[in-house]
């Protein structure tokens, strides 16, 4: 389940809008492969057109370059999406940083000891809850159900020797998992100054 759902501890069951968020990030991941394929598809067969432009017989054959404009065209916005979709599916982290806290479930007001045990002491270590919630998505007369992130709360602080404590604020929203609305918390570890943060830890924080 944790692979499936980084957001969630082992122990959680994913509700239905993470579940969906999930079905969806596989859709984009499945995506880049026929998307790449399909670019090189594109291109060989409009190179093949201009080649048969210029093999083309009597001072009325057609310049080339059109056509290989248009597979260079063609070949770059079919891999341009497929690096969209595949950064939809697999969100850019920093490698070789690692949080760990003493527990994954935690009330409000409590406290969580972090630590980092992979990477250079001079990162941050932060507490961070995001909100992930539905939202109309228009597309001319049609229109859809989408889905948009923000981050709720957050604190960061350097993560040291030692690691460090953070309070889980009292007024903060607990833990969620629901059909249009959810509420994730995790400790990240993150390269001083900000980037790209590791994969996260994530807390189950009880109402």
């Amino acid at each position: 389940m944790a692979g499936a759902h980084p957001h969630l501890p082992p122990d959680v069951e994913p509700g239905p809008q993470s579940r969906r968020l999930r079905m969806g990030r596989r859709v984009f991941g499945c995506a880049v492969p026929f998307l790449l394929f399909g670019g090189v598809l594109f291109a060989v067969g409009f190179a093949g057109a201009a080649y048969l432009v210029t093999a083309l017989p009597g001072e009325d054959s057609s310049s080339p370059l059109p056509f290989a404009a248009a597979a260079a065209g063609g070949l770059a916005v079919f891999w341009i999406l497929a690096v969209v979709f595949w950064r939809r599916a697999h969100p850019r982290r920093t490698r070789g940083l690692t949080a760990t806290v003493d527990r994954q479930q935690v009330g409000r007001g409590e406290d969580l000891r972090a630590q980092l045990v992979a990477g250079d002491e001079s990162a941050e270590l932060g507490l961070v809850c995001r909100v992930h919630y539905d939202v109309i998505v228009r597309t001319g007369d049609s229109s859809g159900r989408g889905t948009s992130q923000a981050t709720a709360w957050e604190r960061w602080t350097p993560a040291g020797p030692i690691g460090t404590t953070f309070t889980v604020p009292p007024g903060g929203p607990p833990s969620y998992e629901g059909t249009a609305v959810s509420f994730a918390w995790a400790v990240y570890a993150r390269p001083a100054g900000g980037g790209p943060p590791s994969d996260p830890v994530p807390v189950w924080v009880l109402p």
